[in-house]
């Protein structure tokens, strides 16, 4: 008979219960039968009692004793932390100590060393660094203090420490890069050193801190930041945004100042199927920036993928305005946080300084402070719109009120209040983020001067005394300029000087329920909200192309270091053309879809009096025209309207490098054949959209996406009917086959298990072509796309396609 089976709380009951046992001598030899005490007999019995207590006493406390190093919450244990006593928190080092002494275990320090030689280490490195500047000609300039800016024309990389120097020859360290290390997974990308995930599982938690209690804050600084501006006319800083956004005839809304712009640049010089390069964000004051000279500016920041294209244009469309460019890519940082304890986090570090006696713009800068005040008020600030900038010049060092503490709680914003609060920001540009000295050279170098180590504010905390705080000082201690901006779904940016991110980033993270997160946690909540992801999903941009082309061919190498049987065997797999995956297995391979519709397109057009067997009046006609939107014999990509789609350019084999997958083994062999492709792909137009599957299943990356075949709609219309518990089981004969590459209609760039919406859910790409409604009997009228419709997603290596609803998200 086998014996029950417990659980870990199970046997832990039974070791302490074990351990709190008793032994006693029950039989009582100290009585004689005259019933006199025996004395020597009685001793010796209290003596066992006596000592078996004892014995209990001890190894009930040692049965749930834990050592030092088990004692700190999971997210601090460290593997080394049972041998280096320095990895352990400063309240269980003692208990440590004592630990390894009694185990005999020498106890690891390894700082000794570097104590020992700290002399004047510091001097001799100050005097390295001096003389590496003379080497390089560059201007011998404090680390500190330095501001990496180049005026019409590229910036060089910051100088970082000696010994580091070695370390970013090729790539550029964030200001947080070293904190980062020894938290997450760095990789190399766009030239930095880029935090990709935390080493600790974060999945859920990162889900569960930006939608039901905390944040999640970023270090992208990272991203390119350029300023524009002009002394002259305020016509040509607003031509040259103009153009960057496609809006040449018509005065964008972000001109007037009041928010800044976020969306797709564009280069007007490119044909339309291509001009799009990628997101980016612009904030433009018409304000002049400097009291004493005129100087209208504005800041483009977009992510560093494009740059290689975004700096020609800007060059170009400065030089043909008659406009100045600041490369401020190494001397303006930021920090991104989402979540709803966003705003709450920065109150709590972003103190503002009073105006000084005799301040002429004391009350502008009181307004600041009052509207500042009532935003930390709100518990969520999803009321308030997007886009709207906040800018301050009279920021103390956070570090001064570190650790970072909760604000005083003050009385609910009433609906009335809240009204204001919205009016304010707009009255007299009191939220204006470009009356700020953060882009300006001079303003940044200010912020430098006398900035203090962390040494001297130990030392100023030491003097102040046991729970006192400290004090800003208004003639020695520096103002920090920052502009705060309002993102999409209640994420926030927070704009500072390059030095002053790491003072920042250390505050945010020292408060209670804020992660941290990396590139892939950015595209885990960004795939939870429906949106997409640069460059991801974008595979219609250059960047897009080339991310695209990178995982494929990292998924292609792993997939060849795994052994033949336990790989899957993509020349096996059975669809409806026969056996073997359609197309390139490890990419979204946008040229066999393209080649398709090309060809399918050819048929029809030789074919112009073939009709479809279904009759238009029958139910499955009825049900497709209905619900399923497929294309038919008279649409064609002409119909289209320019501004619904997105295209896949002509050129999309230039993009990419051919690979060889030659090989006498047939299981290699999984590729397209490369003989049968065209060296001209056509334009396909694509749309982006959602897909949610109605039954259970989770789409993955790279799934194939085709239209229901009017012949098998009949069936596909019975699992649509049935409710998710109750469809078809994919081992039942009568389960409908996936279609065939005909029906292919694009990809899935992004697909997970949605842990908001508790279902299988993807984005990715479709044919514009499948995607047309059927629009009015006039044919002058054009035709119009979709905004929802079924498909079925077929996995890579499956044979099995899932039903699924498609909607548009752009």
């Amino acid at each position: 008979m086998s014996t029950p089976r417990t659980d870990g709380r199970q046997r832990k009951r039974a070791k302490l219960n074990d351990a709190r046992s008793i032994l006693v001598q029950n039989s009582e030899r100290s009585l004689a039968d005259n019933r006199h005490l025996m004395v020597p007999e009685f001793v010796q019995s209290r003596q066992y009692e006596i000592q078996q207590l004892e014995n209990a006493m001890i190894k009930s406390r040692n049965s749930s004793k834990k050592r030092a190093f088990q004692l700190v919450p999971r997210v601090l244990r460290r593997r080394a932390a049972s041998h280096n006593i320095k990895r352990v928190p400063k309240r269980l080092r003692s208990r440590a100590r004592k630990e390894m002494k009694d185990d005999n275990t020498p106890p690891k320090d390894k700082f000794a060393r570097a104590r020992a030689k700290r002399g004047h280490s510091r001097a001799i490195e100050m005097a390295k660094e001096q003389a590496h500047q003379r080497l390089r000609n560059r201007p011998i300039l404090q680390l500190s203090s330095a501001d990496a800016t180049a005026v019409n024309s590229l910036a060089r990389p910051p100088l970082g420490k000696l010994r580091f120097r070695g370390r970013q020859k090729k790539k550029t360290w964030l200001p947080t890069h070293v904190w980062h290390a020894k938290r997450a997974h760095i990789e190399t990308k766009w030239g930095f050193s880029v935090p990709t995930a935390p080493t600790l599982k974060c999945y859920r938690p990162t889900h569960k801190a930006d939608n039901v209690e905390g944040a999640v804050v970023w270090d992208t600084s990272y991203y390119s930041t350029f300023v524009i501006q002009n002394s002259e006319s305020i016509s040509s800083v607003e031509n040259v945004l103009s153009s960057l956004t496609e809006s040449e005839t018509s005065k964008p809304k972000f001109l007037s100042g009041t928010k800044c712009w976020e969306g797709l640049l564009t280069d007007p010089d490119l044909k339309p199927s291509s001009k799009i390069l990628g997101p980016g964000l612009i904030y433009y004051s018409p304000l002049q920036l400097a009291k004493t000279a005129k100087q209208y500016s504005a800041i483009v920041r977009f992510h560093p993928s494009i740059l290689t294209t975004m700096v020609p244009l800007i060059q170009r469309l400065c030089k043909q305005f008659g406009a100045s460019y600041y490369d401020c890519r190494y001397s303006i940082g930021s920090i991104d946080i989402s979540g709803p304890k966003s705003i709450t986090a920065l109150s709590m570090i972003i103190k503002l300084a009073k105006p000084a006696d005799g301040d002429a713009d004391t009350e502008f800068k009181l307004a600041k402070e009052r509207l500042w005040s009532n935003l930390t008020r709100l518990s969520n600030t999803a009321s308030l719109p997007t886009s709207v900038v906040f800018g301050f010049n009279n920021v103390i060092d956070p570090r001064l009120s570190y650790p970072p503490r909760r604000p005083s709680p003050k009385k609910p914003m009433t609906s009335d209040e809240l009204v204001d609060v919205i009016v304010d920001w707009n009255k007299d540009k009191v939220a204006s983020g470009f009356e700020n000295n953060l882009f300006t050279m001079d303003g940044r170098t200010a912020s430098y001067k006398n900035q203090a180590t962390i040494k001297a504010i130990n030392r100023r905390r030491t003097n102040a005394g046991p729970g006192k705080k400290l004090v800003h000082n208004t003639n020695k201690d520096p103002l920090i300029p920052i502009v705060l901006i309002k993102r999409l779904n209640n994420s926030w940016t927070l704009l500072t000087p390059w030095n002053w991110v790491l003072p920042f980033w250390f505050s945010l993270n020292h408060i209670p329920h804020i992660k941290l997160g990396g590139l892939k946690q950015k595209h885990q909540l960004s795939f939870e909200k429906t949106r997409l992801f640069f460059p991801d999903d974008y595979p219609t941009t250059d960047s897009g192309w080339k991310c695209e082309h990178e995982k494929s061919t990292q998924r292609r190498e792993q997939w060849f270091k795994r052994p033949k049987g336990k790989r899957v065997a993509y020349h096996k797999v059975i669809t409806a053309e026969g056996v073997g995956e359609i197309g390139d297995p490890f990419k979204c391979d946008w040229t066999t879809l393209a080649l398709i519709k090309h060809r399918k397109a050819s048929a029809l057009k030789n074919h112009k009096n073939t009709q479809d067997s279904i009759s238009s009046n029958s139910q499955d006609a009825n049900f497709i025209n209905s619900h399923l939107n497929l294309q038919t014999a008279k649409n064609s990509p002409e119909n289209i309207p320019s501004r619904s789609v997105y295209y896949i350019r002509k050129n999309i084999l230039d993009l990419t490098n051919d690979y060889e997958t030659e090989s006498t083994d047939s299981d290699h062999n999984v590729c397209i054949d490369t003989d049968k492709v065209e060296s001209e792909v056509p334009q396909l137009p694509l749309i982006p959209v959602k897909i949610k599957y109605l039954h259970r299943g989770v789409p993955k990356s790279q799934a194939r996406i085709y239209c229901v075949p009017k012949t098998k709609a009949n069936k596909w219309k019975t699992l649509l009917t049935q409710s998710p518990n109750n469809h078809a089981d994919e081992t039942n004969h009568e389960y409908p086959s996936c279609p065939s590459s005909d029906y292919l209609a694009g990809f899935v760039t992004t697909g997970e298990f949605n842990l908001k919406e508790g279902n299988g859910v993807a984005v990715g790409w479709l044919s514009a072509e499948d995607c047309l409604a059927e629009g009015d009997t006039d044919e002058s009228l054009p035709k119009r796309i979709s905004k929802e419709g079924i498909c079925i997603v077929r996995n890579i290596g499956s044979s099995v396609g899932r039903l699924a609803k498609w909607e548009r998200i752009l």
